[in-house]
């Protein structure tokens, strides 16, 4: 979406006073955070074991002479759609959230607002943020973390799998994933000095 459609979205909840200084949204093109070294493998891993189960449910069981009945086929099933999920389904996800969610930074706010299902725009003042972690690759985009931030809300954030910690998820204020994040903590890092 381009800048001033952005910009049009948050004219209507801005102060009398406030000056949108920045908006934005995640860079669909970044597909990959480091977790995923973790979570890919263990992914593939689960996502095969699944399979094996559901192959000796239906097929060996069978050829044995043993009625596997209803119940660990789709015992399995669940399994494997979970697996599948693991495996690919959360990059979908992660994609509708990334082109659904924007972002904004004013002269005194920081704005989230998901345009999806049951989602509420969320702010936090300049001057409430304690802290601002980073994390910034060698193209400039990164991601900035707002405050102290609860372990599992960060672990699952912006992995396609936040729906695992979602009581964390509304401590968890962050931009994913904007192109010239060192621009947008630089502004935010001199607001809150003046």
């Amino acid at each position: 979406m381009d800048k001033d459609k952005i910009e049009n979205l948050f004219q209507n909840v801005l102060a009398k006073d406030e000056i949108l200084l920045w908006v934005g949204q995640s860079d669909i093109r970044k597909i990959f955070t480091r977790l995923d070294l973790f979570l890919i493998p263990f992914s593939i891993l689960w996502c095969g074991f699944a399979i094996y189960w559901e192959y000796l449910a239906l097929f060996i069981m069978k050829r044995q002479g043993h009625d596997p009945g209803l119940f660990s086929p789709l015992f399995g099933l669940l399994f494997v759609l979970m697996g599948f999920y693991l495996v690919v389904g959360r990059f979908f996800y992660k994609n509708y959230q990334k082109k659904n969610t924007f972002y904004a930074l004013t002269n005194q706010r920081i704005f989230i607002l998901p345009k999806t299902a049951k989602q509420t725009l969320r702010t936090l003042g300049i001057h409430q943020i304690s802290a601002i972690h980073q994390s910034i690759d060698s193209a400039g985009i990164g991601t900035l973390i707002f405050g102290k931030v609860p372990m599992f809300g960060s672990f699952y954030g912006n992995t396609g799998l936040d729906f695992l910690a979602s009581q964390y998820n509304n401590e968890v204020m962050a931009f994913y994933d904007i192109p010239k994040a060192e621009a947008v903590y630089c502004q935010i890092n001199d607001l809150q000095n003046s």
